[in-house]
């Protein structure tokens, strides 16, 4: 996505402008940010949004998160988030899944609503706990022996589905093609570290981030600075082990970390800034997709370098700042060597290697720094990977609730399996029991909009295969509970803790008041 940071509004009409962007700050694995749910944090991120752009709680007509770990997290984790932060309850929410870029995917697909004049004033985010990810048991009778708890993390969020190649092993393959060795990956990882501590300590960061306020039991604790980058020694960076293979390259120290966090840009289209008294950050040229092999999707940003600049008119030099998600040392290195950039200009201030990888909340992230470090009339560009994709089918919309144990993105499985090329995008969506029909209503505007031509919408669910969770933690004395999937995240409202059959005998009960009133009138 291509951004361009503005003195004033010349606007015409479906250009679509910034005008308020948080996030939280990044916490590490089981750690400050730990006991926070991700639609907790999404919320956070959304207020602060909110309140910075000038625009009214109630002005909001539409929210986008993307969530990539949904299990454990309730109905509707977009909607938590959205009436956590205050916005109306007739806000309409959609939570994306689309793994790393899940939360830039959101803020394409909330752009989208303001370019066709669907809406007016939409907001796009991410958020992820990845410390509150349960261990699964799957549903179904236990054979002799026992059986085996599944990680939702490894399951859902860092293994191909298809392929049941870890992340990591991707990485390693990148690195073997593009001959990147361990010591230019420990050099840039020890380089982005050193960036994102100068960043905080020069007052860089922390203007885009909203401080979150963590209940313990030795009362509240106020946390307002990322964690991961001050946890590092460079003399042991150099001696760690790979992880993925024995002779590998890709190590704990130059790869991302497991993170909690969220980041919420809102954005408002030329009318909406004239009406709101909003001051723009920035005006959003042109965003797209590029896919290739799951195993490959190291390579896939530095592939939709050229189509964005053509689009715009605009040469590489003329980007001021390139934000390039480090899921690992390599695929910067990989989008370095590829595009032929400035590596002086990409990731300035550090990236997900020093700073932190809530997957579902990264590419939220890079737009919400880029907003806020760039300065009048400069351009950025952010980019993210992520590790998912008849032969003309360009785009999957898959409208799915219930996903845990199932493999990472629902609707890329989906499209492989009727057919479709696995260098198709594909997004999945959740929206409850209207999930499939929010999926053709997507997929019908990204149609209106051009940047498809055909589209696949689908729905898809397996109640029955459903797991059960054992929440991540310490288990207490005296033992823990097992969740249902079905009622945790179907089948009960998340606000109200209310089973969806009480919601509807209180609706029935209201129409048989309504009737007896009719009567005896």
């Amino acid at each position: 996505m291509i951004f361009h940071h503005v003195y004033s509004v010349f606007a015409k009409f479906q250009e679509v402008f910034i005008v308020g962007a948080a996030r939280t700050p990044i916490g590490s694995f089981r750690s400050q940010l730990a006991t926070v749910p991700a639609p907790q944090l999404g919320s956070v991120a959304i207020k602060a949004a909110v309140e910075r752009s000038g625009v009214k709680p109630e002005n909001v007509q539409e929210v986008y998160m993307g969530q990539v770990c949904q299990a454990n997290v309730g109905q509707a984790p977009a909607r938590q988030a959205a009436l956590g932060a205050g916005l109306k309850v007739s806000t309409i929410v959609t939570t994306v899944n689309k793994v790393c870029s899940s939360g830039l995917k959101a803020i394409m697909l909330a752009a989208q609503q303001i370019q066709t004049g669907q809406q007016d004033v939409v907001i796009g985010g991410g958020m992820e706990s990845m410390s509150q990810v349960p261990f699964y048991m799957p549903r179904g009778d236990t054979g002799y022996g026992g059986l085996q708890l599944v990680d939702g993390i490894v399951k859902d969020g860092l293994t191909d589905a298809y392929d049941k190649c870890h992340m990591g092993n991707c990485g390693e393959k990148t690195a073997k093609e593009l001959v990147i060795s361990r010591e230019m990956q420990d050099e840039y990882a020890i380089g982005s570290y050193t960036k994102a501590a100068a960043a905080w300590k020069n007052g860089i960061m922390a203007p885009e981030v909203v401080p979150v306020t963590v209940k313990t039991r030795k009362g509240d604790v106020v946390v307002d600075k990322d964690e991961e980058f001050t946890k590092v020694n460079f003399e042991k960076l150099k001696q760690l082990k790979a992880v993925f293979q024995k002779d590998g390259t890709v190590t704990a120290g130059n790869a991302s970390t497991l993170n909690d966090g969220a980041a919420a840009v809102l954005l408002a289209s030329a009318d909406a800034v004239k009406k709101h008294g909003c001051k723009p950050l920035a005006k959003i040229l042109t965003f797209a997709d590029a896919a290739t092999n799951p195993l490959d999707f190291a390579i896939a940003p530095p592939l939709l370098v050229p189509k964005m600049l053509q689009s715009t008119g605009l040469k590489m030099t003329d980007i001021d700042q390139w934000e390039v998600n480090e899921a690992f040392s390599v695929v910067v290195l990989a989008f370095i060597k590829q595009v032929g950039c400035d590596p002086e200009k990409v990731n300035p201030h550090g990236g997900a290697v020093s700073i932190g990888h809530p997957i579902g909340m990264s590419g939220a992230r890079l737009i919400t720094h880029l907003v806020h470090t760039l300065k009048p009339g400069q351009k950025g560009l952010a980019a993210i990977c992520n590790g998912v994709a008849p032969e003309d089918i360009e785009e999957s919309f898959v409208g799915s609730v219930l996903t845990a144990n199932c493999g990472q993105n629902v609707a890329r499985q989906v499209a492989i399996a009727v057919g479709i090329p696995k260098t198709s995008q594909a997004v999945t969506i959740n929206k409850v029991c209207s999930s499939s029909m929010k999926a053709l209503a997507l997929a019908a505007l990204s149609l209106k909009c051009g940047y498809r031509r055909k589209v696949l919408v689908a729905g898809c669910e397996n109640m029955s295969q459903v797991p059960f969770y054992l929440p991540r933690g310490e288990i207490p004395y005296g033992g823990t509970s097992i969740l249902d999937g079905v009622a945790k995240d179907g089948l009960e409202d998340a606000m109200l803790k209310s089973p969806m059959g009480l919601c509807a005998e209180k609706s029935v009960k209201v129409r048989l008041l309504i009737v007896n009133v009719l009567l005896s009138l």
